[in-house]
């Protein structure tokens, strides 16, 4: 895995020539501040959402590329117990819950080994651990969502960057003729590829060099809303329950075996996936298209604090998908900005709320940061020592109790402090 450090200095901000400015509004009283939200299909329109929940305006400008692959992401979600609560909170949940499936188990082992770890709702006092949705389900209910919010200005913009206007944020379209938009704050919810240029980062990214490759899955035995981590040869292979009855994939391997096995047919394919997986869910075949990820470890900030600019989701901190808790920690992100926003007199543009901000979101992406690094160099890793002691650590969470308990809480996204959303408000 190799590291990479670099610091990407402010440059002279440049003003794009026949510009159009739509609906700037600093100075506006606090209900009409306008926040500019930039990035995908999922934690953007999420938060856009939320804001207009609070009666705050906001343009979404949204880099996916094309426009229409959101809805057609094949990629498995799991939604952490603390996110189908923001979820909810958000009025979100009702159209998801009819294409999720519930996870009441959660089964993870090491191929070759007998330790094994069973998680289950009924022990932890739950329903369910969580819920799987296909990620472009998830994306045409935000999609939804957008359109039918006034609130919400829905703008398809992949070539931003920034406007030095001398008053709050602008972005300007890397096109000419060009539309710009201003506001109080601007928040960036993602971070691949990079979403506007000008902007000044701090980034630390390690490769861990390997690729994830997703997608549905028929099995001929029934999964009984048992979600499987597996860790295999080159890194970890998950299989979530889905609402269908279907399974859906995440495969971590190293990027030349990757690329093999995307070039395979799609019988030969599942025939390696089977082999990989084993046969708790019987015969496995494809049920849609493969797509492929590649995989980094990416944390940025913004290097100038007067800037009036965030980082949430994968902006801020990129993870590695073994344990699926990207977009969960994206959403305390959202949760979090949102029980800032409720305070009274709170200004979007303000040094103080970033900061406030910060502070509260910096243990638990630290925790999730470093529980998933360390068991993708732990489970993916070929050294002696390594391989050594995977198994006994599966064993003795599988026999403490407490253990086991207190690592599911945290799977959930339950440990403390919570946000309002997760304690159960609704905005």
């Amino acid at each position: 895995m190799s590291r990479r450090w670099s610091a990407r200095p402010r440059p002279p901000l440049q003003v794009a020539e026949a510009v159009t400015v739509t609906g700037a509004r600093h100075g506006s009283r606090a209900g009409d501040q306008r926040v500019l939200v930039v990035g995908g299909a999922l934690v953007a329109p999420a938060l856009a959402v939320a804001l207009a929940r609070l009666g705050r305006p906001s343009v979404w400008l949204d880099t996916t590329t094309p426009a229409t692959s959101a809805a057609a992401d094949p990629r498995p979600i799991a939604l952490a117990n603390a996110s189908v609560q923001i979820l909810r909170g958000l009025g979100l949940w009702p159209p998801l819950r009819e294409a999720a499936s519930p996870i009441e188990t959660v089964h993870v082992s090491q191929a070759g080994h007998f330790g094994k770890l069973r998680l289950r709702a009924c022990d932890c006092g739950v329903d369910a651990l969580g819920h799987v949705v296909v990620a472009g389900r998830i994306a045409s209910v935000l999609a939804d969502a957008v359109s039918d919010d006034p609130l919400i200005e829905h703008v398809t913009s992949a070539q931003l960057r920034l406007r030095d206007d001398g008053r709050g944020v602008s972005v300007v379209e890397a096109t000419s003729p060009a539309r710009a938009w201003s506001g109080d704050l601007l928040i960036v919810a993602d971070g691949r590829p990079e979403p506007i240029a000008d902007l000044p980062l701090t980034t630390q990214q390690s490769d861990y060099q390997q690729v994830a490759i997703a997608a549905s899955l028929n099995v001929t035995r029934p999964h009984a809303q048992v979600a499987y981590e597996r860790f295999v040869k080159g890194g970890p292979l998950a299989l979530l329950p889905l609402a269908n009855g279907d399974a859906g994939l995440v495969w971590t391997l190293p990027e030349p075996r990757a690329a093999a096995l995307m070039a395979l047919d799609d019988a030969e394919f599942s025939a390696r996936l089977k082999y990989a997986f084993g046969g708790w869910l019987g015969d496995i075949s494809l049920a849609g298209k493969r797509a492929a990820f590649p995989l980094a470890l990416k944390e940025a900030r913004v290097s100038d604090p007067q800037m009036p600019v965030m980082l949430i989701g994968n902006a801020a901190l990129q993870l590695h998908p073994v344990a699926g808790q990207g977009f969960n920690l994206a959403l305390r992100d959202v949760a979090a900005l949102v029980d800032l926003l409720m305070e009274p007199e709170s200004d979007p543009g303000a040094p103080a709320l970033r900061g406030a901000f910060q502070r509260m979101r910096r243990a638990d992406r630290q925790r999730v940061k470093w529980g998933t690094h360390l068991g993708v160099r732990l489970y993916s890793g070929t050294s002696p020592l390594s391989a050594a002691i995977r198994a006994p650590v599966l064993g003795l969470l599988s026999v403490l109790p407490g253990a086991s308990r207190q690592f599911a809480r945290a799977a959930m996204g339950l440990t403390p402090p919570q946000s309002r959303l997760v304690r159960g408000a609704r905005i």
